[in-house]
């Protein structure tokens, strides 16, 4: 009950210079955002921390969680391409940095297909 009156979780879809985010609460709003300059490298899906850190936290304001007193968010970020074979302990890393860069409190990443809103709330509340 007191976790909902505070609560603000987003599914964070991360794709080549570009963000998708899910308010995961209904009716589950959706925001598309293309980072300008971009964050992918040829070789990193974020190779520009700082830039991608801007747009996500940027991003994360155009969607406000209900609730009374504004808090950080609660993040399922999804990384949609260059990851092949798994991430690199390195890639975790960063992926998890740039979820607390932008201001959230807890960060959680998902390999595999893409989740539906009620999936997404699933595995963050597995994670709490």
């Amino acid at each position: 009950m007191l976790r909902q009156l505070f609560a603000c979780d987003f599914y964070v879809q991360i794709m080549p210079d570009a963000f998708q985010l899910t308010l995961l609460e209904p009716p589950y709003p959706q925001l598309q955002v293309q980072a300008n300059p971009g964050f992918t490298s040829s070789r990193l899906l974020v190779g520009q921390f700082s830039q991608a850190s801007r747009c996500l936290r940027e991003a994360l304001g155009q969607l406000p969680g209900k609730g009374w007193v504004k808090r950080s968010p609660r993040l399922l970020l999804h990384p949609m391409a260059l990851c092949e074979g798994g991430l690199s302990e390195v890639e975790e890393r960063l992926l998890r940095e740039l979820g607390l860069s932008a201001g959230a409190h807890q960060v959680r990443l998902h390999l595999g297909n893409p989740l539906s809103a009620e999936q997404a709330q699933a595995l963050l509340r597995q994670a709490a």
